[in-house]
C-alpha cells in the first residue's frame, strides 16, 4: 500500500467517498516557516560557542598532518585566499593569525552556516525536537570538511535512510551529489522528520563522516576528528 510523507498508509487518510465515488483529496503539507533573522542569529551564536572548544586557537602543523595548513579558530591558510576574494567587504588579512574575532565570526557565518542553509534545516518541522544535533552537525561538518562535502554527506545519508536519489546529472552525464542543501534536499529532511526517521539520518551522517575521514591520508594524525564526528550521534 502506498505510504504518504507522514509514514501512514494513504488508504487510512482518505475521507469518505463522494456521491460520484471520488476520494477526498489530501490536504497539501504546508511549506515550512523560514527562520527569522533573530532566530538565525541566535542559532549561529549558539553553534559558534560550541564550536570554539572543538577548533581551539592556533594550530600550525605540517601540511602532511593537516592539509589546511596553519589554522586559526577554524579558518585555514589554504582557504583564506578564497574567503578574501569572496568577501572583500570584510577586509580579511592575508595571514590567518591576524584575523579578528568579528572577522572570524563573519566568515564562519557566511561560509559554513549560511552556505549550507543550517538555519533553514533547523527550522524544518520536527528537526529541532527530534534531532537538534543534525543542523549543528551540518555546521560542524562544513567547518571540518568544507560546505560542499558536508552537503554531500547529508544527501548520501538521506538516500541511505529514505531511498531514492538526490543525485544530479553533471555536465559529463555522470550522476553525482552536488552538496547543495537546496529545496529538494530540505524536502527530504522534512520527509524524514515526518516519517520519524530523522534520528537515523543524523546518525547515518555520523557514520558517513567517519568513513569519509578514514579514507584521508592524513587521518592517522587526527584521531580526535573521529570522536568529534561521533559526538553528534543520537543514542542509544
Amino acid at each position: 500500500m502506498p505510504i504518504d510523507g507522514r509514514g501512514r498508509s494513504r488508504g487510512s487518510l482518505l475521507g469518505p467517498k463522494s456521491g460520484a465515488g471520488a476520494p477526498t483529496k489530501l490536504a497539501p503539507v504546508p511549506p515550512p516557516k523560514p527562520p527569522t533573522p533573530d532566530e538565525s542569529d541566535s542559532l549561529f551564536q549558539t553553534f559558534r560557542r560550541q564550536l570554539a572548544p572543538r577548533e581551539g586557537g592556533l594550530a600550525n602543523r605540517p601540511v602532511s598532518q593537516d592539509p589546511g595548513g596553519k589554522t586559526f579558530k577554524g579558518i585555514t591558510s589554504r582557504d583564506l585566499p578564497s574567503f578574501r576574494k569572496a568577501n572583500p567587504d570584510l577586509k580579511l588579512p592575508p595571514d590567518v593569525t591576524k584575523l579578528t574575532d568579528p572577522q572570524i565570526d563573519a566568515v564562519l557565518r557566511r561560509e559554513f552556516f549560511d552556505r549550507p542553509r543550517v538555519a533553514k534545516v533547523a527550522a524544518l518541522p520536527g528537526v529541532g525536537k527530534s534531532a537538534p544535533q543534525l543542523p549543528e552537525q551540518l555546521f560542524d561538518a562544513a567547518v571540518l570538511h568544507g560546505a560542499g562535502n558536508a552537503g554531500k554527506l547529508l544527501q548520501e545519508s538521506l538516500d541511505d535512510v529514505l531511498g531514492g536519489s538526490l543525485r544530479i546529472t553533471d555536465p559529463n552525464g555522470k550522476k553525482v551529489y552536488d552538496g547543495v542543501v537546496g529545496s529538494k534536499t530540505r524536502d527530504k529532511i522534512a520527509e524524514a522528520a515526518r516519517r520519524g526517521l530523522i534520528k537515523e539520518v543524523n546518525n547515518r551522517m555520523v557514520v558517513r563522516r567517519v568513513a569519509f575521514m578514514r579514507r584521508l591520508p592524513h587521518m592517522t594524525s587526527n584521531p580526535e576528528w573521529i570522536s568529534r564526528a561521533r559526538s553528534f550521534r543520537i543514542g542509544p
